[in-house]
Parts: structure tokens; C-alpha cells; sequence
């Protein structure tokens, strides 16, 4: 006869945490509300061998609980037991309230002072490009995107584990943009990104073959509406994919990939460039409006209004594309909103002008 042992740490793990469950009910019957935390060995011991996805929930879902607590002793020891190679005098710490977040971060964000200089501590999933990203854009563009006049912060160091990476880059003191200056801020930055595209041969050398940069298909917002935006295409006789071959055989240009009134401050400090890329032309632009109207810093839509921001700036050679590809992106960014009623003109709009583009009528 075989006899099958389970296994002792895990038996353990599952013993504190239902003897918790219940010392917890028992405590909330007299208004005792508490958080219970295993220890990072047996975090580390639980999650590791589970799928990627299961992991990345895991640590999420603890570090937003640790945030709460500001509970930075029981972080650090976590990074510690999940990147070993982790090795940084932290004198000081404060988690950040205020930052956005995505799925491929911990959206734990951390203030930190190492020696005399205040950094940013933000820890990235493995299983996404963002880091490869930041990496190129350190390497091959930070200093070019200095020199005309776009502030970013340094990348210092980066710990890698097997499931994250820890990132440090500089802190900035930001100032939000007024009113008055989002819009514009907003569309010089994207001028000069496009002017930056035009003096450097990164375009035209081997960079431009690198999958995690140029694949704007799997951008956020380009990959959540694309299956509604196919669908609303179908509706009005257009094939999608006439538009995708064109702006994937467009020029790309360097692209931040999330510009918005969140990442961009006074000063042109631009922040937060995990969705850097060579992109199509119009891409960052259609993105930025869509943007802009959503949040009501611009009232109503009008499909003039890209001749009179851009018609100065962008090249004549490139201006089909730009011009064809921004109403594309647009109308793929508006997809999931068609069903307002509101935003049925800006459909018919967006619809008409497309089908000047197109060769292919259902």
C-alpha cells in the first residue's frame, strides 16, 4: 500500500489562514477589525508555482492591502523574497496615493529616498514589455527627447525576479498643467516627438523590426475596442483590415502611447512611459483627441480640427496617412460608445469621412 503525504508547507499556510478566518469573525462581533499577513516565505512559497496570471492577481491584490496599511516593512520583505538580487538602502519610504495604475504593474507605487536623492519605486510584471520598453527608451532615446526640450525621468537601476521587475527612477516635484494649457501642452509634445521621429535614423534601422515597440495592435485602448469597432465597421460596409495593412504600412514615428493631462506637467515633464513605441503616424494624435473630448476639455467634434493644429507641422508627404489613420484610430477608440446616442453623429461623421479612404465597399 502507497501512502500519499501532503504537503507540509502548504498544510500550514491553509492551517494560519483559516485559524485567522475565524479568530477574525469572532473579533469583528466586537468591533475589532484586523489584516492578516503571511509571511513572505510563505507568499512566495504559495504563489510560485501557479500560473503567471494567478501570481500577478496575488501580489496585486497584497500589495493594494500593504499600501493600505503602509505596511512598508512587510513590502520590502516581499520584494525581497521575490527578487533576491533586490539590494537598496531604503531610508525612507511613503507609498503614493495619487498614481494610476494598469495590468502590468503592481499599482503599488512607492516615494523613496536612497542616499540623498529621492526616487520613484514602481514594480513591473515580467509577463508584460513594459520594462523592455523603458529600457530602449533610456538607452536610445532619453537624451535625443532631452535635447528637444521633453523632460523625463532617468531610469537608475532595475531588480529582476522572475515574476517582476523593481524600477527606480527619478522622483519630479510635478505641476499641474492649467485649464488652458492642457491641449496645447499636450499637441506640442506630440510635435515634437514627430520632429525627434524626423531628425534620428531609428526609424529606418533595425529598431524598427522590435515586436514589443511597434506592435500598436495590443496598445490598451486599440485592443479593447477593436472587436466592437469590427462589428460597427461590418454595419457600415468597411473592411477593418483594409484600414490596419494601411496604417501598419505607414510611417511610424516615436510614440509615448499614453498621453494625457495625467503624464504630461508644466515644463513639458512627461511621465509614465510604459507604452512607449514606434507607432503609426496619427495614432498618438487620434488617441489625444479622443482623449481631450472625453474629458470635456474640448466641447464639441469637429473633423477641422486636425487640419488646424497639424496642417502646419506635419510634412505634405505624410499627411494622407496622418490624416487617414488618425480618423481610423479615432473611430476605433470611439467603438464601445456608438450605442449613445450623443456620439451617433460623431459615428456618422468619422464613417463618412472613412469611406473617402476606402477602396473596398461591402
Amino acid at each position: 500500500m502507497k501512502y500519499k503525504f501532503a504537503n507540509k508547507g502548504a498544510i500550514n499556510y491553509k492551517m494560519k489562514v483559516r485559524f485567522y478566518r475565524i479568530l477574525q469573525k469572532q473579533l469583528h462581533r466586537f468591533g475589532i477589525y484586523t489584516i492578516y499577513y503571511p509571511s513572505a516565505k510563505s507568499i512566495h512559497y504559495h504563489l510560485k508555482s501557479k500560473q503567471i496570471i494567478v501570481q500577478n492577481y496575488g501580489l496585486g491584490k497584497l500589495s493594494s492591502s500593504i499600501k493600505a496599511s503602509n505596511n512598508h516593512s512587510y513590502y520590502d520583505s516581499l520584494l525581497q523574497k521575490f527578487v533576491p538580487s533586490w539590494k537598496l538602502d531604503i531610508s525612507r519610504a511613503f507609498f503614493i496615493t495619487e498614481s494610476g495604475g494598469g495590468e502590468s504593474s503592481l499599482n503599488t507605487f512607492r516615494k523613496v529616498r536612497v542616499d540623498s536623492h529621492w526616487l520613484f519605486e514602481k514594480v513591473y510584471f515580467n509577463s508584460c514589455n513594459d520594462v523592455k520598453r523603458i529600457k530602449w527608451l533610456d538607452k536610445h532615446l532619453s537624451i535625443r527627447l532631452l535635447e528637444f526640450g521633453i523632460k523625463l525621468p532617468e531610469l537608475h537601476w532595475t531588480f529582476e525576479g522572475e515574476a517582476f521587475t523593481i524600477a527606480y527612477f527619478d522622483f519630479f516635484d510635478l505641476h499641474n498643467l492649467t485649464s488652458f494649457e492642457v491641449e496645447n501642452d499636450l499637441l506640442e509634445i506630440v510635435k515634437r516627438l514627430y520632429q525627434v521621429s524626423e531628425g534620428t535614423t531609428l526609424i529606418k534601422n533595425k529598431y524598427a523590426d522590435i515586436e514589443y515597440l511597434n506592435d500598436f495592435i495590443n496598445h490598451f485602448e486599440y485592443k479593447n475596442s477593436i472587436k466592437t469597432a469590427e462589428n460597427r465597421f461590418l454595419k457600415h460596409g468597411i473592411l477593418i483590415k483594409e484600414f490596419e495593412q494601411k496604417a501598419k504600412k505607414s510611417k511610424f514615428i516615436i510614440t509615448h502611447g499614453d498621453l494625457h493631462e495625467k503624464n504630461v506637467y508644466k515644463g513639458f515633464v512627461v511621465i509614465d512611459w510604459d507604452n512607449v513605441g514606434l507607432y503609426p503616424i496619427g495614432f498618438e494624435v487620434a488617441f489625444i483627441y479622443y482623449r481631450l473630448l472625453n474629458s470635456g476639455r474640448i466641447n464639441n467634434f469637429s473633423p477641422e480640427w486636425l487640419e488646424n493644429k497639424f496642417k502646419n507641422t506635419i510634412q505634405v508627404n505624410d499627411w494622407l496617412d496622418f490624416e487617414r489613420n488618425f480618423f481610423y484610430f479615432l473611430f476605433i477608440f470611439y467603438s464601445k460608445s456608438y450605442k449613445i446616442d450623443q456620439y451617433q453623429t460623431i459615428e456618422g461623421i468619422l464613417i463618412k469621412k472613412l469611406k473617402s479612404y476606402s477602396h473596398h465597399i461591402v
